[in-house]
């Protein structure tokens, strides 16, 4: 695309950022699904969201923000851009749980403080169950990384395309066992590579940004490394590889041995809570304890029992999770 003389005003220049080259318009055409644009509302957010759109008209292209600038919803609509506000979803996620949790335990007859502290639990076990997913899919990654380095090892002795190798692996990953998570982001990776406007560098480096498994962001590394040699470095990469998929495996028969050993103690850790409430419901229908329930120091026991053996709870599970 041939660049102006000169840009007269921010409409005009606006107008050349947002002209897609037929190299972007046919890289778009190759990735299926519409486009999400997160923080529209940043410096370059308006017009990526407009060069996006301009390059795909007939498909949709969403932006995310709060969108605190005046009039930027607008115009971003009048360029056919779909905008999403996410602050009121986000706020029933973070304290709808605890909303929920204080208004049933307040109906089933608890005392205040025994109200407060299931409330106060509610809030943040969403967040640790979010955290606990996350590093649950780093470590479904590790399991299929062993095959996936002999398998990139393999296919890039004898061609040192990186994208193509791991497009070439997911394929099988895929295969063998359906989509992995360890499949989706080597695929995403191979179509960020063949992408003209991000290239293979950039879309490893995004690879160890964002993966959940460190072992993961070691093989972008590795990648990334082999891509600007070109060949590696001959032997020497490839005995790195090696190295890499020996420490990979090395990983998951000591995590095997850790979760084997942690079980037991997370079962209890759950059990107890279990109990105590269970416990505590049979003896509110006793009339002989109900007395003893409606005195403020026992409420104030009671809520702190909970609220420790949800913390230590807490604290072990972290604990184990780091082991493994």
């Amino acid at each position: 695309m041939q660049l102006p003389a000169r840009l007269d005003s921010v409409e005009r220049l606006e107008e050349v950022l947002t002209t897609p080259s037929p190299a972007l318009v046919a890289d778009l055409a190759r990735v299926p699904g519409d486009i999400l644009v997160l923080g529209v509302g940043g410096k370059m957010g308006p017009t990526l969201a407009r060069l996006a759109k301009r390059a795909v008209p007939k498909r949709e292209v969403i932006g995310v923000a709060r969108f605190s600038e005046p009039g930027l919803r607008s115009a971003l609509a009048a360029a056919g851009v779909r905008t999403e506000h996410p602050e009121l979803v986000w706020a029933a996620l973070i304290w709808g749980p605890g909303v929920a949790a204080f208004a049933v335990a307040l109906a089933a007859g608890f005392p205040l403080p025994v109200v407060l502290g299931v409330a106060g639990i509610a809030l943040v076990a969403p967040r640790q169950w979010l955290a606990g997913r996350a590093k649950d899919r780093g470590r479904q990654i590790d399991q299929d990384l062993p095959q996936a380095y002999v398998e990139l090892l393999s296919i890039l002795r004898a061609s040192p395309d990186v994208a193509a190798a791991l497009a070439e692996v997911a394929a099988g990953l895929e295969q063998a066992k359906g989509p992995t998570a360890l499949s989706a982001e080597l695929r995403l990776t191979a179509q960020e590579a063949a992408l003209g406007n991000i290239g293979r560098g950039q879309a490893l480096q995004n690879l160890q940004a964002r993966s959940a498994s460190v072992s993961l962001a070691n093989l972008g590394l590795l990648l990334e490394r082999f891509n600007q040699t070109g060949a590696g470095q001959g032997d020497s990469f490839f005995e790195a590889f090696a190295t890499g998929a020996g420490n990979v495996q090395s990983i998951l028969e000591a995590r095997q041995r850790a979760q084997a050993k942690a079980a037991e103690s997370l079962q209890s850790a759950r059990l107890v809570p279990v109990l105590l409430g269970l416990t505590l419901l049979f003896f509110m229908s006793d009339p002989g304890f109900q007395g003893a329930f409606a005195l403020p120091l026992v409420q104030l026991i009671l809520a702190g029992a909970l609220v420790v053996m949800y913390a230590g709870y807490l604290i072990m599970a972290d604990m184990a999770r780091e082991a493994v």
